[in-house]
């Protein structure tokens, strides 16, 4: 199966072998599609590409990313996982904003206290939360809400009014 949500690439088909997979496969094939998309975000303004995707892929019930997120065995595993993709994102608002402080903001929230660990935690927090509520409506709506509120400090840094990096295209 090919995931219009990975850009034709099919993370979960081969790797994952169905809900019956080790919780190790899925959590690797979260991590190195993580890897490659995150890896692709060189401006604040990508990040709106990867949350559309990470919205499609959690809201595929067969993906790792929605296996991963469900997953209620093996708690030590899966935190670690959540661990690995909290630094994925933390490097990644790092790479993008260099010494910027995120918090000076006026639109960034407690949550996300300026520095990209808390930002990240803030971000797989929402991701998660917004998963759950999203699942129990099938509806994703929730978890386009909860990353969108996250990801506002993030995407002001481009906002053309001094505050964050006027880079675009």
């Amino acid at each position: 199966m090919t995931s219009a949500a990975t850009g034709g690439e099919s993370v979960w088909s081969e790797t994952t072998g169905g809900a019956a997979a080790d919780a190790a496969t899925q959590f690797r094939a979260v991590l190195d599609a993580e890897e490659r998309w995150l890896g692709a975000v060189s401006r604040a303004g990508d990040f709106t590409v990867w949350r559309s995707r990470v919205v499609r892929e959690v809201m595929d019930r067969r993906s790792p990313y929605a296996m991963a997120l469900r997953r209620a065995h093996g708690a030590g595993r899966q935190a670690e996982f959540l661990q690995s993709w909290q630094a994925l994102i933390a490097e990644t608002v790092q790479r993008i904003a260099p010494g910027r402080d995120t918090c000076a903001l006026p639109t960034a929230t407690s949550a996300a206290s300026g520095h990209p660990e808390s930002l990240a935690v803030a971000i797989l927090a929402s991701l998660h939360g917004g998963a759950t509520l999203s699942w129990l409506a099938q509806d994703a709506r929730s978890l386009e809400a909860a990353l969108d509120i996250v990801l506002t400090p993030v995407l002001a840094l481009e906002e053309p009014d001094g505050r964050g990096d006027q880079r675009s295209g």
